[in-house]
C-alpha cells in the first residue's frame, strides 16, 4: 500500500459457515481494515489446506498492508514459483515486498515475471515506473506510468506519480500544474498536498501556498508554518523522499506520496 510523502511536510500532514457469508465477511474486514480478522481467516484456511495458495497470497498481502514485512515475506515464500504464476497478486506481492526493502533489482525481476505470465500488468507497470524514477530513469518511468494509467484502479495515483517524477527532474512548474486539479478534488489527501506545496514553493508561487495554509488555520499559525517550510526547503538541495520513495503512490491514494497498488 504506498504513497510517498515529502519528509519535511509530514508535520502537515470471524468466519461464517457458508462460502457466501465468508466472502461477505472478508469484504467487510477489508473495508474496515480488520487485519487481525483477515489474518485469522486466511490462517484457518491454510490449516485446513496447506496448499491453498490463494489464502497464502492474501495472508501475505494482509501482513504487508499491516506493516509486517517479515510475515508477508514468510507466507509468500511458501508458494512455489509455478503456483505463484497462476495466482493473481502473487508476483506483484513479491515485488512490493522487495520494493519496500529497497531491493529494486529483485523487485524488477518479480515485475518481469508477473508481466511474462500476464498477471497484474497495470499494477506492476506502475511499480516499475516508481523504481525507475528513483533510479533516475525519468523518461522510461513516465512511459510505464502512462501504460499503467490505462487500467490502474485510481487514475489520480498515476497523476501523482507523474508529478513526483517531474519534481525529481526539477520541473516544479509542470508538477504543480498537474497536482493542482488533484488538490482541488482531494484537498485532504496528505500526499497530494505535500507534493503540491513543494512544487509551488520551488516554482516561486509562495502566495498560493500561503492561501492554502490560510484555508486550514488562522493567520498567525499559517505564517509560522510557512516560515518553517521555507526554511526547511532552503536547507535542502533536492526534494527529500522517505525510504523506498514514499512520495509515490503504489496503491489507491489513501496513504502518504508515489502510489503502488496491491491486489
Amino acid at each position: 500500500m504506498r504513497l510517498i510523502p515529502i519528509l519535511l511536510l509530514m508535520m502537515l500532514a470471524g468466519c461464517s459457515a457458508t462460502p457466501q457469508s465468508t466472502i461477505s465477511d472478508e469484504k467487510r474486514m477489508e473495508i474496515t481494515e480488520n487485519y487481525q480478522g483477515l489474518q485469522e481467516n486466511y490462517r484457518e484456511r491454510l490449516q485446513k489446506n496447506p496448499k491453498d495458495h490463494e489464502a497464502s497470497v492474501k495472508l501475505s498481502q494482509v501482513y504487508f498492508r499491516a506493516g509486517d514485512v517479515e510475515a508477508a515475506s514468510y507466507y509468500i515464500d511458501q508458494i512455489p514459483d509455478e503456483a505463484c504464476s497462476v495466482q493473481d497478486g502473487c508476483w506483484l506481492t513479491r515485488a512490493n515486498i522487495a520494493y519496500s526493502n529497497e531491493d529494486y533489482e529483485n523487485a524488477k525481476y518479480f515485475i518481469d515475471y508477473s508481466l511474462a505470465v500476464g498477471k497484474d500488468a497495470f499494477q506492476v507497470k506502475n511499480l516499475y515506473g516508481i523504481i525507475l524514477s528513483i533510479e533516475g530513469e525519468y523518461k522510461l518511468a513516465k512511459q510505464y506510468f502512462f501504460e499503467a494509467r490505462l487500467g490502474f484502479q485510481d487514475e489520480d495515483a498515476i497523476k501523482n506519480n507523474l508529478a513526483m517524477t517531474e519534481m525529481m527532474e526539477g520541473k516544479y512548474q509542470e508538477a504543480a500544474e498537474r497536482l493542482m486539479p488533484l488538490y482541488k478534488k482531494r484537498s485532504s489527501d496528505p500526499t497530494i498536498k505535500a507534493n503540491l506545496i513543494v512544487s509551488l514553493m520551488r516554482s516561486n508561487q509562495e502566495s498560493v501556498v500561503k492561501q492554502m495554509l490560510l484555508q486550514e488555520m488562522d493567520e498567525e499559525k499559517a505564517l509560522r508554518v510557512f516560515v518553517q517550510l521555507k526554511d526547511d526547503l532552503n536547507r535542502l538541495q533536492e526534494p527529500t523522499l522517505l525510504p523506498s520513495g514514499e512520495s509515490f503512490t503504489s496503491e489507491v491514494l489513501s496513504q502518504p506520496s508515489m502510489t503502488i497498488e496491491e491486489v
